[in-house]
């Protein structure tokens, strides 16, 4: 999925249905920096340093099972890639 030329913005949740963590490849082109939440069990969407994104880059990430989101907070356009 591709967010393209965003500032301040933040995704609809994204699921993932998988059994275990799994891998995300996160591309980021523009300065950043772009957060990828998780939802947390209890109801809270939560920040971490290792999934802070500053661009450009392209980092491949953990991801554990259930929710996240993409929140880009980024004084220019900024695009965001997150291949599952």
């Amino acid at each position: 999925m591709i967010f393209a030329d965003k500032t301040q913005f933040t995704s609809d949740p994204i699921p993932l249905q998988y059994q275990f963590a799994t891998e995300a490849y996160v591309t980021v082109t523009g300065p950043g920096p772009v957060y990828i939440e998780l939802y947390e069990e209890d109801g809270q969407w939560r920040r971490f340093p290792e999934l802070t994104l500053y661009g450009p880059t392209a980092q491949r990430v953990d991801l554990p099972r259930g929710e996240f989101r993409v929140v880009v907070d980024a004084p220019a356009p900024t695009t965001v890639g997150v291949r599952v």
